[in-house]
């Protein structure tokens, strides 16, 4: 699992979400980078992530290494700390 981050790697993270998966719990949204890669965007603090996507976003607050366990699990292999938005990457909504 690559993290990626310009700064130290906090503890719990906000993560946007996208929905509910299949069995009704929070679907993490997902970035398609421009190599075609999924990852997972993660924001240190709940003010980067408004400004990042807008106050209406829905998000849920996962302890880091919690997260690092979800993102295998859906073969994600990255997991992008505070990214700034980028016309490069597309988001895409929670595997189902």
């Amino acid at each position: 699992m690559e993290i990626v981050s310009q700064r130290s790697i906090p503890p719990v993270v906000y993560v946007p979400i996208d929905g509910q998966d299949h069995e009704g719990r929070a679907a993490i949204a997902l970035l398609r980078l421009a190599t075609g890669q999924l990852a997972v965007a993660a924001y240190s603090a709940l003010d980067r992530l408004e400004t990042a996507l807008g106050a209406q976003q829905p998000w849920m607050l996962v302890r880091t290494p919690d997260l690092e366990e979800q993102a295998s699990a859906m073969d994600i292999t990255r997991i992008l700390v505070d990214p700034r938005p980028d016309a490069q990457s597309q988001r895409r909504g929670g595997l189902r």
